[in-house]
This record gives structure tokens, C-alpha cells and sequence, in this order.
């Protein structure tokens, strides 16, 4: 989901703003230092602020509210809100997705007004983040609209009535790690080509490429010059890398066969 949304809310910036590949020009290693710690601390940010948009919407239907954080395929550490309320499934559809559709439109708008292409980073985490909600909704869509629902933190709990049809439990599972290998790929890449910022001018590098140069393949690219550096991102190429791990790391999770017990 990180992916797709990296390649939509590339597409609209582009559109806005004119630029296609994300750019950053710096002076010093303290100012990447600076722009490092201010994405990781919008990352941050957004984390709180989406969780806290769970939560309004949560308080809005009259459920109680807590909070607890986990790892989602030994790999990926999240933050959660539950509630022991039970919603219908319009209500619930609406908790979960808030974040993702608010974040998202009031953050777009004002990365292209502020002409931040940082900020489009930040909101394709956000939505690699929002995967879970995303596919919860998409399987209490195939239940009757009268269901009502339950987060039981794990997955969810769907009290229907007894002529209900049960769809089934898992839809797919290789997908969906291919979309969780590429929201961890995506983040680890963003993160590393952001600290490089950070390294190649204290080590005193006159020119570096993360990728293959001149391609489609250059994921980031760093250059000195007389008034400091440059330092540019290759949205085509983080993306692409970005499903290239997905993929591999889908095969690894989904190839292990259990070992057959002799009788």
C-alpha cells in the first residue's frame, strides 16, 4: 500500500508542483542533520496524529478508548487504539479508514503549497501503515451491512445471525505479504538514504549513488558542490526496489514448508 500511494502521491506532486523526482538542496551536515530530524520526527507525528484520529472516531460512536503497540509479521512494529464497543459495519469502516483518507488529503495539499517532498514520504508511510485497517475493511465488506463487530486487537470478532453466509477467513495471504515486505523496504530505504545525507558530508564525499547511476535503477544520489551539497531521490527507483523486496521477502514467508513429523 506504501508503494501504491508512493506512485500516486508522486504523480499529483509532480503535477502541482512540476518536479518528478524528489530533491533536496543542503549546505552542511548539520542542516541534514536538521531535515533528518525533522522526518523522523513528522513520521512520529503522523503516528500520533492518526492514532488520535482512530481514537476521535472511536469516542465519536461512544466506544471507550486504549492503546498498545505490537509487530505485525515479526517485522514491522505498529501502534493500535481498540475499544471493547461494538460498531456496525458502516461505523467500523469509518474508524478505520479516518486516518488514511484525512491525513491524506489535508497532508497532500500542503506538501505541494509548501513544495516539501519530504512530506510525500511521510504520507506513503502513513499509508503503508493504514494496510491493516485497509484489508480489516476489505474483509468485513463481504459480510451482510447488519453485522455488527468487534476488535479483539488480533483481528476481529463479526456477530451476524444465524442465516449469514461466511466468507472466507483469509484473502490473499501472499499479497499481503508482498505489501508488508514493501511498506518495511520502503521505510528501511527512506530512512538509510536520509542518513546518508547525514554521513557523506561529514566523511568529506565529493559524489555518491545508492543504485545503479543514470538509471531508472538510482535510488539516491548525492553530490557536493561550492555552496554544499545536493542530495536527490529517485521516487521510480525506491518504488521499484521497494516490490522487489516485497516480492522476495512474500516467498521466503510463504515457501516455508513444516517439516512432515514421522509416524
Amino acid at each position: 500500500m506504501a508503494i501504491v500511494s508512493a506512485i500516486a502521491f508522486t504523480a499529483v506532486y509532480g503535477l502541482g508542483t512540476g518536479q518528478a523526482n524528489i530533491e533536496i538542496e543542503l549546505e552542511s551536515g548539520t542542516d541534514a542533520l536538521v531535515g533528518f530530524g525533522l522526518f523522523v520526527g513528522s513520521i512520529g507525528g503522523v503516528i500520533v496524529l492518526h492514532e488520535a484520529i482512530h481514537a476521535a472516531m472511536i469516542r465519536y460512536y461512544g466506544g471507550d478508548v486504549s492503546y498498545g503497540v505490537g509487530v505485525a509479521g515479526f517485522v514491522l512494529p505498529y501502534a493500535y487504539v481498540t475499544s471493547t464497543q461494538r460498531f456496525t459495519r458502516g461505523q467500523f469502516t469509518a474508524v478505520a479508514l479516518a486516518p488514511l483518507v484525512v491525513i491524506t488529503l489535508a497532508g497532500l495539499p500542503l506538501a505541494i503549497v509548501l513544495e516539501a517532498p519530504v512530506l510525500v514520504l511521510v504520507l506513503a508511510l502513513n499509508a503503508g501503515g493504514a494496510i491493516g485497517d485497509a484489508w480489516m475493511v476489505a474483509v468485513l465488506r463481504r459480510y451482510p451491512s447488519h453485522v455488527v463487530v468487534e476488535d479483539s486487537k488480533t483481528g476481529l470478532r463479526v456477530y451476524g445471525v444465524e442465516d449469514d453466509s461466511h466468507p472466507p477467513a483469509r484473502i490473499g495471504g501472499f499479497l499481503r505479504q508482498v505489501a508488508l515486505g514493501s511498506t518495511v523496504g520502503f521505510g528501511i530505504l527512506v530512512i538509510f538514504g536520509a542518513s546518508l545525507a547525514i554521513v557523506l558530508p561529514i566523511l568529506g564525499t565529493g559524489s555518491f549513488t545508492l543504485g545503479v547511476p543514470d538509471t531508472a535503477w538510482s535510488l539516491f544520489e548525492f553530490e557536493s558542490n561550492a555552496d554544499g551539497f545536493d542530495a536527490s531521490v529517485n521516487a521510480a527507483g525506491l518504488i521499484a526496489v521497494s516490490l522487489l523486496l516485497g516480492v522476495g521477502y512474500a516467498v521466503a514467508a510463504t515457501s516455508r514448508i513444516p517439516e512432515r513429523k514421522s509416524s
